[in-house]
């Protein structure tokens, strides 16, 4: 069992990373620990990435832009909520990270194809006026996809946004809302970004190795799961005296690797979506996916804002993971996790 651990000042420990690395790691530290116990899972390069379409297209203005901005970890100078130097700053950040991570390929049936893909989708209510530099904005530089839809029909509207969502996600994601309520009808603009990751392993699990055996929820308690195993050399620290071990199982290529909630504070300032009327973000929400198998991962996140009125050692490990764990699907290029979870109840199946 994990030894309780005060939780490390984490600006103090990533203040002088790249924003992104600081960005990242102060959000998992944050939304860990409001989740304390149960199953926990999010992508927080969807965060990062929505963030930065919503302050580098422009959406984001005064106030509202100046806490964006502090949220990401920006180090561009802001005065008097002068955000030009943000924006840009969001903007190459937006640009570098998306550059980063759908350069990777692999190949899939013989077909040369991305490992990962990320898109943006902006659903504006019918006949609603958006400012010419912000629309130019979505859709030139932060690769969005715009349609318009009547939100005073929650059920279509949900029901489309749905239909695209699970389009976008190959289906990992078939509804996003569960209940046409979820979509505020005074809505006035919605607006995703789509992660998708699917990779095989460097060394892939044996499915004849798959077996059902116990895994331990808390002392006394244990349900009945498939679980894989395998015999290979991979990265391993020891961190006891911490309350943990660590490995380091690598998928095909280098640079990843496996190693819904995100309270964020309302904003209810400009936003420099239109001229006509002022609007607020009232909800910021993630749903993700992650599967995982003897072959490989795969994984999807749909993130949404709505709008209106160590060391490694070389031993021979058992390494067997019974009991609550966690895992990282890692990029080591940008130094950062793509996706993050804690399995404390895992499904069979």
């Amino acid at each position: 069992m994990c030894k309780p651990l005060r939780p490390p000042n984490v600006d103090k420990l990533y203040a002088n990373q790249p924003s992104h690395v600081w960005f990242i790691q102060s959000y998992l530290s944050k939304t860990a620990r409001e989740i304390p116990e149960n199953d926990y899972l999010t992508c927080p390069v969807g965060v990062l990435l929505l963030l930065t379409t919503l302050l580098g297209s422009g959406a984001a203005r005064a106030d509202t832009g100046s806490q964006i901005a502090q949220t990401l970890r920006l180090r561009a100078q802001m005065e008097l909520n002068d955000l030009r130097y943000a924006r840009d700053e969001a903007r190459s950040l937006y640009r570098m990270i998306h550059s980063e991570m759908t350069s990777a390929q692999t190949y899939m049936d013989n077909y040369r194809v991305p490992i990962i893909h990320v898109s943006n989708g902006i659903f504006i209510k019918e006949g609603y006026h958006l400012q010419t530099e912000f629309r130019r904005s979505i859709l030139d530089e932060f690769h969005g996809q715009e349609r318009e839809l009547n939100f005073q029909n929650q059920s279509h509207a949900a029901k489309e946004i749905n239909y695209w969502v699970n389009t976008e996600t190959k289906g990992l994601i078939p509804r996003f809302f569960r209940s046409p309520d979820e979509l505020p009808r005074d809505s006035r603009l919605v607006v995703f970004n789509i992660f998708t990751f699917k990779e095989s392993w460097a060394r892939p699990f044996a499915p004849y190795s798959t077996v059902v055996a116990d895994f331990w929820i808390k002392e006394g308690h244990a349900i009945r799961v498939p679980m894989m195993s395998t015999v290979e050399m991979v990265d391993y620290a020891d961190f006891s005296d911490r309350g943990f071990t660590l490995i380091r199982k690598r998928m095909k290529p280098t640079q990843s690797r496996l190693i819904d909630t995100f309270t964020f504070q309302m904003f209810s300032h400009s936003i420099g979506i239109t001229t006509t009327e002022r609007l607020y973000i009232s909800m910021l929400r993630q749903g993700t996916v992650l599967k995982v198998d003897e072959t490989g991962i795969e994984a999807a996140a749909a993130t949404a804002v709505v709008t209106v009125p160590t060391s490694a050692l070389r031993a021979t490990v058992d390494f067997h993971v019974d009991q609550p764990f966690v895992c990282f699907l890692y990029d080591a290029e940008l130094q950062i996790p793509l996706l993050a979870a804690r399995i404390a109840r895992p499904m069979g199946g």
